[in-house]
């Protein structure tokens, strides 16, 4: 009998199958890290039941002379980026999440990247730059996308570690630590999850690795340098009129001594430098010069033979021979000159510059109130302090934890509204967020509120609202898009 309860215990473990995930690997120095998906089945998301949707890093400096206790704190790094102490997980940086979206960046990557990810999977994921920006000029460079390697090899220079953790799997909770895990701060103030949900990996333990003075040490960087010599022909020159003949000399054979010499150089990064030299025989060739005798030259010498010939003089005279008269015939010629008419046309062109002036209408609404028992604008009341009546609500930001846009706020004067409701829904027209205060209208990207944070996309909201002693209701509606 107590065979066959033993039994019954054991069948429903036996049916569930538990999600578990192992972080085999991080190096900081290809800026990569290694995620083995032992098991998929019942890790939550949309992924479910049996793949999983999105994976999210975290990392966080770890303080060696402090029991490596973690620095809950803001951070602000060379690159000029800083994350802020007073958001709900203080100390901590992400990676992007990975995500089935079209427009994800995984897309840039090889479809084992791509989620989803199932039961035996082994992918390697990129920790800089996923996006492939311009991180020196462009819009990019001054997001953590961009600017991830600065601020962990930071933590580096400064001799802390790092411990890095998967931080959530298909959009769920986090692993808080009441229940053993990382996150000593979250959204109760403290170490618990109450509220956020369960992490799925019940096997957490291999969640996470520990790089520098307090867990594993920092992969060294080893550079191999081998001289190689490569044996070139002999050459032949021509010079003047002289040909060098190339002559070899056959000498004894050489004694090979190879020497094997490892210099270590050891920096404060601990980079080591390996320098072999090996010793390569060299084939020495002499080359000797062999000069060629020319034939004697011939050589012809012309005379040169002057004859005298004589000299014939002649004498020229003066024969005058006596012509007849000669006849003069005189030519008159007229000159008839035709003129001709010529009509020369002048084309000049007269230019206007023709300014079109294009002019907008511009509607502007202003509300005026009226006191429904006197009749009279409320600003002769004493309420022009809430004149114009004016809101400003954003359509985008990117609750990454980076310092920038962490928070989507509804901006408007709190002491000039009242009866304020605004909600936010996702695609499927479930409510993630609302809230009744004119004086805490801000959404950090939680569903209601808890540890469990919505997916990159679009999001509807709507608000409304009346001005203070008023029955007038502005009720508004639009979009706001999560990116992180």
């Amino acid at each position: 009998m107590n065979k066959l309860f033993t039994l019954f215990l054991l069948f429903p473990y036996i049916l569930y199958s538990q999600c578990d995930l192992e972080l085999l690997e991080v190096d900081f120095t290809l800026g990569t890290y290694t995620i083995a998906f032992n098991n998929t089945n019942n890790c939550g998301g949309t992924g479910g039941p049996d793949g999983i949707s999105e994976i999210q890093i975290g990392f966080q400096a770890l303080d060696p002379e402090n029991d490596c206790a973690a620095m809950n704190q803001g951070w602000t790094f060379p690159s000029g980026i800083s994350i802020p102490d007073d958001n709900n997980h203080p100390g901590w940086i992400y990676t992007s999440t990975t995500s089935e979206i079209a427009g994800s960046w995984t897309n840039l990557y090889t479809d084992d990247v791509d989620p989803p990810y199932y039961t035996g999977d082994t992918v390697t994921f990129p920790i800089y730059n996923v996006y492939q920006n311009d991180c020196v000029d462009g819009f990019w460079a001054t997001y953590l996308s961009c600017q991830m390697q600065d601020a962990l090899q930071f933590w580096i220079d400064e001799g802390l570690s790092i411990q890095t953790v998967i931080w959530q799997i298909s959009y769920g909770p986090t692993m808080y630590a009441d229940d053993g895990g990382w996150a000593e701060i979250g959204a109760n103030g403290d170490g618990t999850n109450w509220g956020s949900g369960l992490y799925e990996d019940g096997n957490f333990l291999d969640n996470w690795l520990i790089l520098g003075p307090c867990g594993e040490p920092f992969p060294e960087v080893i550079t191999i340098i081998d001289t190689v010599y490569i044996e070139l022909p002999p050459d032949t020159l021509y010079i003047d009129n002289y040909i060098y003949d190339t002559t070899y000399v056959e000498l004894s054979q050489d004694t090979i001594i190879i020497l094997e010499i490892d210099t270590l150089y050891i920096t404060q990064y601990d980079t080591i430098t390996q320098i072999d030299t090996l010793l390569i025989p060299i084939n020495w060739y002499f080359y000797d010069t062999t000069y060629i005798t020319l034939p004697q030259d011939t050589v012809f010498l012309t005379d040169t033979v002057i004859e005298v010939l004589p000299v014939v003089t002649f004498v020229y005279d003066t024969t005058y021979i006596e012509l007849p008269p000669d006849t003069i015939t005189t030519v008159e010629t007229e000159f008839i000159f035709i003129t001709d008419t010529i009509i020369e046309t002048e084309l000049i062109f007269i230019t206007d510059t023709l300014y079109l002036t294009i002019i907008d209408t511009i509607i502007e609404y202003q509300f005026v109130e009226i006191d429904c028992s006197t009749g009279l604008p409320c600003s002769d009341l004493g309420f022009e302090q809430c004149d114009p009546l004016t809101v400003f609500i954003p359509n985008a930001f990117t609750p990454n934890n980076d310092g920038y846009n962490d928070a989507w706020e509804i901006v408007l004067d709190p002491g000039c509204w009242t009866n304020i409701t605004s909600q936010v829904y996702n695609r499927w027209g479930n409510l993630v967020w609302e809230s009744f205060d004119p004086y805490n209208l801000q959404w950090d990207g939680s569903n209601m509120g808890s540890g469990y944070y919505v997916p990159d996309g679009v999001y509807y909201w709507s608000f409304s609202g009346s001005k203070v002693n008023t029955t007038v209701v502005e009720e508004l509606q639009g979009h706001v898009t999560i990116f992180r």
